[in-house]
C-alpha cells in the first residue's frame, strides 16, 4: 500500500485548491490516439528534456444558461479534492502536487 491521497490517470479531472484541473502525460496523450506510438512519444520527450507528467488548469465558460451551470456543478461535485502537498499515484509512480509560477500546479516525482 502506498501513501497516495488519490490514484489518477491521464484525463482525470480534480479540484486542486478550489480550481478545476486535468492530469496529463505524454504516454496518455499518445495512447489516446492523438499522435502515434506512446513509446516513441515518451522517448522523444525524454530526449528533448520535456515534462512527462503535468497538471492542466481547466478553463471556464461564462454563461447564464441554467442547464449548463447545473451540469458543471454536478461535474465539479464528482471531482476528487486535492491540495498542494498531496501525493497522487499516476501511472504507477508517486508524485507530490507542488505550486508553480503564475498560480499553476506541478508534479514532483517521489522516489
Amino acid at each position: 500500500m502506498n501513501n497516495a491521497n488519490a490514484i489518477v490517470t491521464y484525463g482525470t479531472e480534480a479540484m486542486i485548491e478550489g480550481r478545476t484541473t486535468t492530469f496529463g502525460s505524454v504516454k496518455g496523450f499518445y495512447a489516446d490516439g492523438s499522435c502515434g506510438c506512446p513509446e516513441e512519444g515518451m522517448a522523444r520527450a525524454i530526449k528533448n528534456g520535456e515534462e512527462l507528467f503535468w497538471i492542466n488548469l481547466n478553463g471556464c465558460t461564462i454563461t447564464d444558461s441554467v442547464a449548463h451551470n447545473r451540469m458543471q456543478a454536478l461535474r465539479r461535485d464528482l471531482m476528487v479534492r486535492l491540495s498542494i502537498g498531496d501525493v497522487v499515484e499516476f501511472d504507477g509512480k508517486l508524485f507530490e502536487i507542488v505550486p508553480q509560477p503564475n498560480d499553476n500546479f506541478g508534479l514532483t516525482e517521489i522516489n
